[in-house]
C-alpha cells in the first residue's frame, strides 16, 4: 500500500489519498502518478486556488517513492483580521 501525501504548508494539516501500489520497477511510479492525476482531476481542481506546478521527482521523471510534490502560487492577499 502506498500513500500520496497532500500537505498544506501554511496550516501543516495533512490529508492522505490512499492508492494501492504493487511496483517492482520505479519507472512504473510515473505512470501510476499520471493515472492518479488524470483520474482524480486534481490539477484542474487545484487551479481554482492559483497557479499549479508539479515539482521535484515527478517533474524530472526521477520518482523512487509514491509521492507527488505540488506547489500552488497565489498572489491574493490573505485577510487575517478576526471579526
Amino acid at each position: 500500500m502506498g500513500y500520496l501525501r497532500l500537505q498544506n504548508h501554511t496550516s501543516r494539516k495533512r490529508g492522505f489519498f490512499c492508492y494501492n501500489l504493487n511496483v517492482n520497477d520505479f519507472s512504473q511510479l510515473k505512470k501510476l502518478a499520471d493515472k492518479l492525476l488524470s483520474e482524480t482531476n486534481l490539477i484542474e481542481e487545484l487551479k481554482n486556488f492559483g497557479e499549479v506546478e508539479i515539482t521535484v521527482s515527478y517533474k524530472y521523471d526521477l520518482m523512487t517513492k509514491p509521492d507527488i510534490d505540488i506547489h500552488i502560487y497565489n498572489n491574493a492577499e490573505l485577510d487575517t483580521a478576526k471579526n
